[in-house]
C-alpha cells in the first residue's frame, strides 16, 4: 500500500477540493485548528489514545502558507501542550529534537524515524513497550493495543489506517480542509481494494 505523507519538505499535492468533514462507519476526518482551543472537540472522547505528528519549527510557515493562517510556531506549541497537559489518556508525540524545550515533560521519550529522518517520540500518560523502527511501526502497534485513535495534526491520515484495516475507530483532524478531501477519497479506496481481496 501506498504510503502518503503531508511533508512541509515536499509540494502539496494538487488537490482541488476542500472538505469540512466527512464520516466512516468507524471514524470521522474533519477540519479542526487545535489553535482555537485548549481543548479537544469532542469528536475525540470515544478515542483510547491521542496521536500527533508535530511539525518541525521550520515546517509550520510551509504549512501555513498552505492554508492562509497567521499562527506563530509558538501559538501552535502552547495550543499543544495545554491540549497535552489537559488530558489524562495516552498520547503519542513524534517530533523533532528541536520542539522538546517546548513542551511538556514527557512520560517517556525514545528515537524513532520519521519521514526518513531521525525523530523523537514524546509518550505522556502511558509506557509503550513496542516498535520504534518508524512511525508506522508505533502506529501498528497502536493499533492493536487501542480501539480507538485521536490524531488531531492528522496530515493524509497514515494514523488511522492500521485502525481502518481492523475495523476500529479512528478520529482525524487537521486544519488543511484539503486534507480531509483527501482522505475521504483515500480512506473509501482502501475500502474498495479490501473488500475486492475479500471477495477474491
Amino acid at each position: 500500500m501506498t504510503k502518503h505523507y503531508h511533508s512541509a519538505l515536499k509540494n502539496e499535492k494538487e488537490i482541488e477540493k476542500e472538505l469540512d468533514q466527512y464520516i466512516f462507519d468507524n471514524g470521522i476526518a474533519f477540519y479542526y485548528d487545535i489553535n482555537k482551543s485548549d481543548t479537544l472537540p469532542s469528536y475525540f472522547d470515544k478515542c483510547d489514545v491521542l496521536y500527533a505528528e508535530i511539525p518541525w519549527r521550520a515546517g509550520i510557515e510551509k504549512f501555513n502558507e498552505r492554508v492562509g493562517s497567521n499562527q506563530t510556531y509558538l501559538d501552535f506549541m502552547t495550543s499543544l501542550s495545554n491540549i497535552i497537559n489537559n488530558t489524562k489518556k495516552p498520547i503519542i508525540i513524534p517530533s523533532g529534537k528541536l520542539n522538546q524545550r517546548h513542551l511538556p515533560k514527557a512520560d517517556q521519550v525514545f528515537e524513532t524515524k520519521l519521514n526518513g529522518a531521525n525523530a523523537v517520540v514524546n509518550v505522556y500518560n502511558y509506557h509503550y513497550t513496542g516498535n520504534t523502527e518508524d512511525i508506522f511501526a508505533i502506529i501498528e502497534d497502536l493499533s492493536v493495543s487501542f480501539n480507538c485513535i485521536g490524531d488531531f495534526c492528522c496530515g493524509y491520515g497514515n494514523s488511522g489506517i492500521p485502525f481502518l484495516l481492523k475495523n476500529k475507530g479512528f478520529v482525524l483532524s487537521d486544519y488543511n480542509k484539503k486534507c480531509i478531501y483527501f482522505i475521504k477519497n483515500y480512506y473509501e479506496d482502501i475500502l474498495k481494494r479490501e473488500r475486492l481481496r475479500k471477495s477474491a
